[in-house]
């Protein structure tokens, strides 16, 4: 019975859950309590398809190969048949709190031993596959890559530039479902990995990567070339974190390899010079038809033209923050009132801001007032209590 009210706290999903080498809330914990449990643990094969390697212990001394093929041998022998699900990390701060902002150690002959190691891993099972610092070993993971013929998720954690050797070839992923890559904002380059990906059947792409002035690269160069080689694919979800969306409504022709999208998440710049012309692209149903769900990151200080293009589209959900000034107030109140007898609201905050500020860069919005409470269907209160 303790058994079972220990097992559910074990989530081999969390983003969280331990490498092999840790002993502490890990199923390792209840093969060290008894033998029964340990029988027990062994023959749950649920409890082993999460392998997650760090190529550092926990005090950060390097495993040895031996150890490391022996830890993968006895998770996978214990996972049976099951999907797996692999997360691989080269990195050079394992006691740091924020996996998703280590830095990525220069490459070192020493390591090439751990690759060695990898071979006992079914990769035709995993369907899941974590990968951080891409750049450093990319020959390595290429290889990896090109054997999980099973995979759907795909999760690249500061890529970094290829400045070693280049990828070998281009690599076909044709049962990836999920694309995710992540770059670090000290100028880490993300583009060259994605420029080496086919992904024909890819479903969902998030990209957290710097802006253009930080990465000295267009939207268009990194996620334009990915879909023209990919064919046309059916990209239902679409994310770009820590990016304007604005660049898009310049080619068309890459709007229209989203013609699929049905959720749509971007980012808004401090001062965002296009975003009227961003708002007036999508307002035309022809680019994204299938659009039903928009979420914009970042305050939106053009009420009117994100009004518009709400009234437009028939969005089922919109999430975003609404920044007005005293004369936008009273229009921006009617209709969100018109807005929500028909279409979800609740994700929409809104706020008065005061213009003189806007190139303050302490403060790049001045709330004067609380958020304005509305209810759906509702109309929007325009009262408010100034600070």
């Amino acid at each position: 019975m303790i058994f079972i009210r220990y097992l559910p706290t074990i989530d081999v999903s969390d983003p969280t859950f331990p490498s092999i080498f840790h002993t502490f809330d890990s199923p390792i914990t209840l093969t060290h309590v008894c033998r029964n449990w340990r029988l027990l643990a062994d023959s749950i094969p649920a409890l082993w398809t999460r392998i997650r390697i760090h190529f550092f212990t926990s005090s950060g001394k390097v495993i040895d190969v031996d150890t490391l093929e022996r830890c993968l041998r006895a998770w996978i022998f214990r996972s049976q048949t099951l999907p797996l699900r692999v997360d691989l990390f080269v990195t050079d701060s394992p006691h740091s709190e924020n996996r998703w902002n280590i830095s990525i150690i220069p490459p070192d002959p020493r390591w090439d031993i751990f690759w060695t190691a990898y071979a006992c891993i079914p990769w035709e099972r995993v369907e899941h596959l974590g990968m951080q610092g891409l750049g450093t070993y990319p020959q390595e993971y290429a290889a990896v890559l090109m054997k999980c013929t099973a995979m759907k998720p795909l999760i690249i954690l500061d890529a970094g530039h290829i400045r070693s050797q280049p990828f070998p070839e281009f690599i076909r992923l044709s049962q990836l479902k999920s694309l995710r890559m992540r770059s670090s904002k000290e100028g880490i380059q993300g583009r060259d990995a994605l420029k080496y990906l086919i992904a024909p059947m890819v479903e969902e792409i998030t990209l957290e990567i710097p802006s253009r002035a930080q990465l000295g690269s267009s939207l268009m160069e990194i996620l334009k070339p990915f879909l023209i080689r990919s064919g046309v694919p059916r990209v239902r979800k679409v994310t770009l974190a820590a990016w304007s969306f604005n660049q898009l409504f310049i080619d068309k022709d890459l709007a229209k390899r989203l013609e699929f999208v049905e959720d749509l998440t971007f980012a808004i710049e401090e001062v965002d010079f296009f975003l009227k012309e961003t708002f007036r692209f999508l307002s035309d149903p022809s680019i994204m038809p299938n659009l039903s769900r928009l979420s914009i990151g970042g305050v939106c200080r053009q009420p009117a033209a994100a009004l518009a293009l709400m009234e437009t589209r028939a969005l089922e959900h919109v999430k975003m923050k609404l920044a007005v000034t005293d004369a936008e107030r009273e229009d921006t109140a009617n209709r969100l009132e018109a807005l929500g007898k028909w279409m979800d609201i609740s994700g929409i905050d809104v706020m008065e801001w005061n213009e003189y500020d806007i190139y303050n860069s302490r403060s790049p919005l001045s709330v004067a007032s609380v958020p304005w409470r509305r209810r759906q269907g509702r109309r929007v209160s325009s009262t408010s209590s100034r600070s």
